[in-house]
């Protein structure tokens, strides 16, 4: 046991290791940024993950041959290792990315489209975009999605998808049969809120994910008199326009 932790600090194993997970967390860190403002889909990072899990088997390989000096000549057992190593990773990835599921980010593909078979009668609502441009509107627009959620929520024999699972999508640029795939919907209401002086349009569409087809959509614009009695006004309003095109 001795000689083989002598082995590991003579070859400069964990330096190497250390090495490699401090340079694979910061990759990982900018990537999240990264795939955050263009809206990548999660797949992209945990296949990033997955392949610099490989990556550490490799460095550990290398390490453990020329950690001691670098101008060791490579043997044929590293080669075999090292083309293992790659053989099985490259697997993985293959596996990981044949089972992962398909996003798109603009339009919709026949894969989409196909992949939506969930009951006509389930929605999801997304975030309403607040397109204002004063971030402090931001609040108002996310409260009449809410209320809109709240409504159909209540409405029988509608299975709704979850506010947490719906907002998760907020900001992101995504297909909406991709959406309606991951939140198990067929329907999906999206709208858009624009603030002007005291007066406020709100613009909502109900989308059919199967066909990628606006099924209905409706604009209201109405006065900021009272921001909650409007939230639930338009709420209200959808909702009963909504029973009547999901029925």
């Amino acid at each position: 046991m001795n000689e083989f932790i002598a082995h590991l600090k003579q070859r400069k194993l964990v330096q190497w290791a250390l090495a490699y997970v401090a340079f694979a967390f910061a990759l990982i860190q900018v990537l999240d940024v990264v795939a955050q403002r263009f809206g990548w889909p999660d797949q992209v990072e945990k296949l990033l993950i997955l392949a610099l899990a490989v990556g550490l088997l490799v460095a550990l390989v290398l390490a453990w041959y020329h950690g001691e000096r670098g101008a060791q000549k490579v043997s044929g057992t590293e080669i075999v290792i090292l083309a293992l190593l790659l053989a099985i990773g490259g697997g993985l990835l293959w596996r990981f990315e044949r089972n992962a599921p398909v996003f798109a980010t603009s339009g919709s593909t026949n894969a989409n489209l196909d992949a939506v078979s969930a009951d006509r009668k389930s929605i999801a609502v997304l975030p309403f975009v607040n397109m204002s441009g004063d971030k402090d509107n931001e609040y108002f627009s996310d409260g009449v999605s809410e209320e809109i959620l709240n409504v159909l929520a209540r409405t029988p024999d509608l299975h709704v998808a979850a506010r947490t699972s719906s907002f998760s999508f907020q900001g992101k640029a995504m297909a909406i049969p991709a959406i309606a795939r991951a939140l198990g919907v067929r329907m999906v209401l999206e709208g858009s809120v624009r603030k002007q002086g005291d007066r406020v349009r709100i613009a909502a569409q109900l989308i059919d994910a199967a066909t990628d087809d606006e099924v209905w959509s409706q604009t209201y614009d109405r006065e900021l008199k009272d921001i909650f009695a409007i939230q639930d006004q338009i709420a209200k309003a959808i909702g009963d326009e909504l029973e009547v095109k999901l029925a």
